[in-house]
């Protein structure tokens, strides 16, 4: 199965495809414009399903930037869906349980865990690792991916 993993911005989102067949990454993409995203939608969900990061509610004010990013979660989901294209959505709770077993877990530990996932981890320029690429957004991206595959 494969799954374009979304992590929503305002104006940009991070962006990878994640087979899970194979555990593999393929063409981590860190950041791109969401005009682009919308366009190339059906190009991107080269697979199965979209995998997209939802905001959750824990009752602080909040401003108009989880706002806008909730629209573009909209029109993500429009757009995978006019496309005949299963979209998921799975909040950063539910990733952070999945891949740390703790609410109170960070990006450094949701990186950590993901790299634990993939032997040879990001490795380096000589010797490129599974994960060589996967930066910025692409992290929470490729953790959204993972944690719908192991949980749906």
């Amino acid at each position: 199965m494969r799954i374009l993993g979304l992590d929503p911005g305002t104006e940009v989102s991070g962006v990878i495809e994640y087979n899970a067949s194979i555990h593999a990454v393929a063409n981590p993409v860190a950041e791109m414009p969401n005009d682009e995203v919308f366009a190339q939608i059906d190009e991107l969900v080269a697979g199965d399903v979209v995998a997209c990061e939802m905001i959750a509610s824990y009752g602080m004010p909040v401003g108009a930037e989880v706002f806008e990013t909730c629209v573009w979660i909209g029109e993500f989901r429009r757009a995978a869906h006019l496309r005949g294209v299963l979209f998921e959505r799975r909040t950063r709770m539910q990733v952070k349980m999945h891949l740390c077993h703790s609410q109170h877990a960070g990006d450094p530990n949701i990186k950590a865990a993901l790299v634990d996932r993939f032997p040879g981890g990001k490795g380096t320029v000589a010797s490129k690792g599974p994960l060589y690429g996967v930066s910025k957004h692409a992290w929470s991206a490729l953790a959204v991916a993972i944690t719908y595959a192991e949980t749906r």
